[in-house]
């Protein structure tokens, strides 16, 4: 099953927050260079093993602008060192 979800910028936050997302019946982890793509506008592709069998998770970030994402890894105690640099991150 193919499950695409676009990031507002209150599930941005939560992941900023918490490295994770809250599934339905999973948490699904992000790396640092995962939330450095979806601050470049890629999309991420995450396979999670559920209750009801494997998930492919496509996730995209939502246009919250430049400005925004800056503000919530500056705040990020995970993510903080992309802040400003998301850019360049590989």
């Amino acid at each position: 099953m193919e499950k695409r979800i676009l990031l507002n910028d209150l599930m941005f936050t939560a992941i900023a927050k918490k490295g994770f997302l809250a599934g339905e019946s999973s948490q699904i982890q992000f790396t640092t260079r995962e939330v450095a793509l979806l601050c470049q506008g890629q999309i991420v592709e995450k396979a999670v093993q559920e209750w009801a069998g494997a998930t492919e998770y496509k996730f995209a970030l939502q246009d919250i602008g430049f400005e925004t994402i800056n503000e919530i890894l500056k705040r990020s105690p995970i993510f903080s060192e992309l802040a400003g640099n998301f850019t360049n991150y590989k």
